[in-house]
């Protein structure tokens, strides 16, 4: 007859039998069951003697009615499975059935992510109805107490099975605890073991879901623990580490560059260029952006910042970092005072971000860092405009200009985005005289014709820069213009006020948008449009002949006065003398535009009074006088 001994080595020998061939086969294969069976048989041996039968789980084996069961590559084993699945004990009943037993052994081949899914052991034997088995679940914290790879191992466990779980309170346990023991980690604990960075990684992935306030603390715990390794990091391993800072993005890398540079006191040239490694997969330039917003508006004298950066700096000079951070730190350092403070101004440094990037935009050839600048630049145009530095918007249409013949895609979009911006700008107020440049940066119209005709006759916004707008991209749709013009035409009010901005600019369209304006108003009107076109550089002055012999005395005159700024045009004035008058019938109108000519001292004209200062009859009397009258004061005899 067996002793006790034998009986529970017999046991866990089919056990094992059992458990390989539950990771084999499928739970109703025949090999499978016969082994369920076979062991249902030990078990029914051990039960005789061990009722009930419990089995507890150690670090190195396990535990069978007081006595330690440790034999290498055997019990050892065992426990590891156990542990990985987090067994502390396994108690079963003396009623257990084959197919409870089938059940238990299809629960524990599963995988750890699949067991952790759906909730752990305990979990699924509740819903597999195994009601004869009694687990008790293993709790780790007592181990990460010490230290040594067994610790690390579990630690590393846990961490995954935190994040695999999505329960929010035992992840934010884990980030309670999770600095004391990174604090105690060896690189050999953390980087030698293939599956710690990506446990981390996981970890913290979920911990940013759950808790951002705890996900920065445990990221800047691991950030600490990088530099203070730094010294032993080779290539190789921080290549192996970087997974670590995976769920970190732009502003979560800019917080650890801004504490590292004010609160560390061993943040030297080396933690830089690891910080770059770690972080160069993400956009540097946001990064820097983020840096620049973490800076406080003043930071006054306060040397030991300064000596930091310049140390910074010095260290790094010819070897191996990232462009950016490094124009982003020498431009913090570029008006220290000669005792050493600094002025950290906010606007200032944004100006400087901007044009670090505006040189890396204009110059550099690489697609992803051109890709990198355009977009940090689209992100700063709120700022720009904000900051209203406009000429920053001037220089870099000038840079997207310069390499428009590349035919980069990157770029051709930021122009697009920047005519988009700077429209945007021109539709939303009235630009002053130093900003009128900006309507020349406008290159692609994002509005279709409709909106600007509501903004000039709907919302009465008829400002100079839109109508210069209006005619630069739809000069081929100016008919509609006019449609709505004409539907003005009695608002004295919206065509004096047309009018007004008409005399600020001249564009091609102008002479024919005063000329309709003209032929439909009022004298108060027709006088301003006249007065606009005086100023034209080439009035239609084909369209002013024809209205010589139209309108008031002061029109008339006004017409004149432009027609006679021109040799050309001056001929047509005097054909005002000119005009047949047979019995006196248009004497008051010569008497008229003698006035004119008088008024506007055209002496040309002579010729033409001494003709009408001849004329015989009575009826021409005063037009005699009046010519004489002009002849004498013009001391013409």
């Amino acid at each position: 007859m067996q002793n006790k001994d034998e009986i529970i080595d017999q046991f866990f020998r089919s056990f094992k039998v059992t458990l390989t061939n539950s990771f084999s086969y499928s739970k109703d294969h025949p090999y499978f069951i016969k082994s369920v069976e076979t062991f249902k048989s030990k078990l029914d041996e051990i039960l005789a003697v061990l009722n009930p039968f419990k089995i507890g789980v150690t670090n190195t084996g396990l535990i069978v009615d007081g006595e330690n069961l440790n034999k290498t590559g055997f019990y050892d084993e065992i426990a590891r499975l156990f542990h990985q699945r987090k067994i502390k004990s396994i108690e079963i009943g003396s009623n257990i059935s084959i197919e409870e037993l089938v059940g238990f052994f299809s629960v524990i081949s599963l995988s750890q992510k699949d067991i952790f899914k759906k909730g752990g052991i305990r979990s699924l034997l509740k819903e597999n109805r195994l009601v004869n088995l009694v687990i008790e679940e293993l709790d780790y914290s007592a181990f990460l107490q010490s230290s040594g790879q067994e610790c690390a191992d579990i630690w590393g466990y846990m961490l995954k099975e935190a994040a695999l779980s999505n329960d929010t309170e035992k992840i934010e346990k884990m980030a309670d605890d999770f600095g004391s023991f990174i604090k105690r980690s060896s690189e050999k604990d953390i980087v030698e073991n293939e599956e710690m960075p990506a446990n981390i990684r996981d970890f913290l992935s979920a911990l940013k879901e759950k808790n951002i306030e705890k996900f920065n603390k445990c990221s800047r715990e691991a950030f600490m623990w990088l530099l203070h390794n730094k010294n032993t990091l080779n290539a190789e391993k921080l290549e192996k580490l970087k997974p670590v800072f995976d769920s970190l993005d732009q502003e979560n890398f800019s917080k650890l560059l801004w504490e590292g540079l004010t609160h560390e006191d061993n943040f030297d040239g080396l933690s830089l260029q690891l910080f770059s490694k770690i972080s160069e997969q993400k956009n540097e330039l946001k990064i820097a952006e983020g840096f620049l917003n973490k800076v406080n508006q003043s930071i006054t004298d306060n040397p030991n910042i300064v000596k930091k950066i310049k140390n910074l700096l010095s260290a790094v000079q010819g070897k191996e970092l990232s462009a950016v951070y490094h124009n982003i730190l020498e431009s913090l350092i570029k008006d220290t005072s000669t005792w050493g403070g600094m002025v950290f101004d906010e606007r200032q440094l944004r100006e400087n971000y901007r044009y670090i990037i505006l040189s890396m935009l204009a110059t550099d050839k690489v697609d992803e860092t051109l890709r990198l600048a355009a977009s940090s630049l689209e992100k700063e145009f709120s700022n720009i405009i904000q900051d209203n530095s406009f000429i920053f918007l001037k220089e870099l249409s000038d840079v997207l200009a310069q390499r428009r013949p590349e035919n980069i895609g990157v770029c051709i979009e930021l122009e697009k985005k920047l005519s988009v911006c700077v429209e945007n700008i021109v539709l939303g107020q009235a630009l002053s005289s130093e900003q009128e440049f900006l309507v020349d940066l406008i290159r692609f119209p994002s509005q279709g014709v409709d909106f600007y005709l509501d903004k000039i006759f709907a919302e009465s916004k008829a400002n100079k820069q839109i109508l210069v707008l209006f005619f630069k991209f739809f000069q081929d749709r100016s008919e509609l213009f006019y449609n709505k013009l004409g539907e003005r035409l009695q608002d004295m009010e919206f065509l004096t006020d047309l009018v007004r901005v008409l005399s600020q600019f001249e564009i091609p369209a102008s002479p024919a948008i005063l000329e309709y304006i003209y032929s439909s108003a009022n004298e108060l009107i027709k006088l301003d449009a006249l007065n606009v076109m005086r100023r034209l550089k080439n009035p239609d002055r084909s369209f002013l002949k024809n209205q010589l012999n139209f309108g008031s005395f002061q029109v008339r005159k006004s017409v004149c006065s432009i027609l006679i700024t021109d040799e050309n045009s001056k001929n047509s004035v005097l054909e005002l003398l000119r005009l047949p008058s047979p019995f006196g019938r248009k004497n008051n109108l010569l008497i008229e535009n003698m006035q004119i000519i008088y008024e506007l001292e055209i002496r040309d004209a002579v010729k033409d009074l001494q003709e009408l200062g001849r004329r015989k009859f009575f009826w021409n009397s005063k037009l005699r006088d009046k010519a004489k009258q002009i002849l004498k004061e013009w001391n013409v005899f």
